[in-house]
């Protein structure tokens, strides 16, 4: 899951909310980007619900450092201003970066509300799963936040040396992340 953008990518199951319910994509773009998103099977869960987890750094495939970030999700709560937390970045040197995040409901609230916090949606489905096996006639949405810049005590990170070394999630189980990338 923490994979940088690459040029393929498929979404198979994507579970959501506690009830079981989930939905499937395919091709999940933004621009040009393409983020990996692993199979959700009973032993490997595809997304992180947001409780404080401190994940490794992400690492750009063509080798470029670090300079912007960005994450891929949704939120399982019927609020029109979203899920919100702060995700922290610790970079090398040990000093942190606080990154305010919101992602929109995964159905904003049955089509009734816009996506807060100027994300971007970045695939739609036409219906989801539910845990009875059958499916129900419902828009979903995943969200990609607006790319930040990466700043290492408030100045951008130098060409070499000082990269990410963690990233802390909120402490919000509403927002769930299925990919972080880094640009």
């Amino acid at each position: 899951m923490l994979a940088p953008r690459t040029n393929t990518a498929r979404l198979i199951l994507i579970r959501i909310d506690p009830t079981g319910r989930s939905w499937t994509l395919d091709n999940c773009r933004t621009n040009a980007d393409v983020y990996t998103i692993a199979p959700f099977t009973p032993d490997n869960i595809n997304n992180w619900t947001a409780s404080g987890q401190n994940l490794p750094a992400p690492v750009d495939s063509n080798g470029t450092l670090a300079d912007h970030i960005a994450f891929l999700g949704s939120a399982s709560t019927p609020s029109s201003t979203g899920a919100t937390g702060t995700a922290t970045i610790t970079f090398t040197d040990g000093n942190t970066q606080q990154i305010p995040i919101v992602l929109p409901d995964w159905t904003l609230n049955n089509n009734t509300f816009t996506p807060a916090g100027g994300n971007t949606i970045v695939a739609t489905g036409t219906y989801r799963n539910l845990n009875t096996g059958t499916t129900e006639n419902q828009n979903t949405y995943l969200y990609t936040t607006t790319d930040t810049r990466l700043l290492d005590n408030g100045q951008p990170l130098p060409t070499t040396g000082q990269q990410i070394a963690s990233i802390t999630l909120p402490n919000n189980t509403a927002i769930h992340i299925f990919a972080i990338a880094v640009n």
